[in-house]
């Protein structure tokens, strides 16, 4: 808990509670453009315990918590956000740089530009735990069993869980010219088929004909929101043509990450 005397003190570093309202003061409704969603997934992205459409944790004192905002300084031509966070006074802790999209679209120019200015972030980023594979959720990683390309890493730092890395063996250069219409992704031993749609993609297991999750056109480039049968979550596609996923996990409040590799 913070204490009264010590509120002058306080840095961002100090706080692990933010809260984001649902809705922002240049949006004319709550959760317009799922711009307040996103701003509570990319605050936990970022390592902080959002409080997003809930009241507070039992036994959390309000002072424990930042307030957070978004705030456009938008033109005709482009879309202009930061983002702030204040005290239980009001006292301004924090404020990110401006980010900036020129995309015509609001919803994919917000998004961009939000992701733009939550870049201020990445020094108090925690190491992020990624997993093999989200096939049910139902099945937990097995190392005894881990595929080749899978290396779990054996001395992880203190208080962090080990953490999975998947050697993304395609090159930049070699994906450069992937077809986005129908794209063949591999995760363990499993294939996926990406097949495009207007609004993004559509992903099947394997060769099965039944949808396995989506992807909906999400800001500028390569973003995605990401929904499966047991995950939602943001998705985009990294310089070596992996697919990855980024989700909170609701069991361990640990953000995970999912890396699809491009197939042959």
């Amino acid at each position: 808990m913070v204490g009264t005397g010590d509120l002058f003190s306080q840095k961002l570093e100090d706080f692990q509670y933010v809260r984001v309202p649902e809705k922002f003061e240049f949006l004319k409704h709550e959760n317009q453009f799922e711009v307040n969603a996103l701003t509570a997934f990319l605050f936990e992205k970022y390592g902080f315990n959002v409080i997003y459409k809930e009241g507070v944790p039992p036994g959390l004192d309000v002072c424990d918590i930042l307030q957070a905002n978004v705030h456009s300084k938008s033109g005709l031509f482009r879309s202009r956000l930061f983002v702030t966070l204040e005290d239980c006074n009001g006292r301004e802790i924090f404020t990110s740089q401006v980010g900036v999209s020129a995309e015509k679209d609001f919803r994919k120019s917000y998004h961009q530009a939000l992701r733009d200015a939550f870049t201020s972030f990445e020094d108090l980023q925690k190491k992020r735990k990624v997993i093999v594979d989200p096939v049910s959720q139902d099945e937990e990683l097995n190392t005894d069993s881990v595929p080749a390309e899978v290396v779990i890493n054996p001395t992880p730092v203190t208080g962090q869980p080990a953490e999975v890395i998947i050697d993304p063996v395609v090159t930049a250069e070699e994906n450069e010219k992937v077809s986005r219409d129908e794209v063949k992704l591999v995760n363990g031993t499993v294939t996926y088929i990406l097949t495009s749609t207007p609004e993004g993609f559509i992903m099947h297991k394997g060769e099965g004909t039944e949808k396995f999750a989506t992807l909906i056109k999400s800001g500028g480039g390569d973003n995605y929101l990401y929904s499966s049968k047991n995950v939602s979550g943001n998705a985009f596609f990294d310089t070596n043509g992996n697919l990855i996923v980024e989700f909170l996990d609701p069991n361990t409040q640990q953000l995970v990450n999912i890396i699809y590799k491009p197939g042959n």
